[in-house]
């Protein structure tokens, strides 16, 4: 009895932190992002993240990105790359939609947008 006891409650311990990590990513699909075990691109909403995001919008964008940042991209982090990102990669660009910029959820949702090009 104390083991099945103990056992649950280890289990419980191990659980419980990712109950909360989910909450935060309501309305994302994140199950082909969470699969993806490619080494070539860091931990999602890492430092590293942000810059190999950057990294990819010129790949991702083609001509777009010439036409509305001929000076090159915005400063990573700032609303005005946030919201450059939004728009490579398929989104509006507008202000107070979806996600906030930075949080998991809006990584998750570019991390998507990246694997799936339109």
């Amino acid at each position: 009895m104390k083991r099945s006891l103990y056992l649950f409650t280890v289990l419980l311990l191990i659980t419980l932190p990712g109950c909360d990590r989910q909450s935060q990513t309501k309305g994302v699909d994140t199950t082909e992002t969470v699969s993806q075990t490619d080494s070539d691109i860091p931990s999602i909403c890492t430092p590293e993240w942000f810059n190999w995001v950057n990294q990819q919008l010129p790949i991702q964008s083609d001509d777009t990105l010439n036409t509305l940042y001929p000076n090159g991209l915005p400063e990573v982090g700032s609303g005005e790359w946030f919201e450059a990102t939004d728009v490579l990669t398929a989104g509006n660009g507008e202000r107070g939609v979806g996600p906030r910029p930075g949080s998991d959820a809006w990584c998750f949702m570019i991390q998507q947008r990246l694997n799936n090009p339109e």
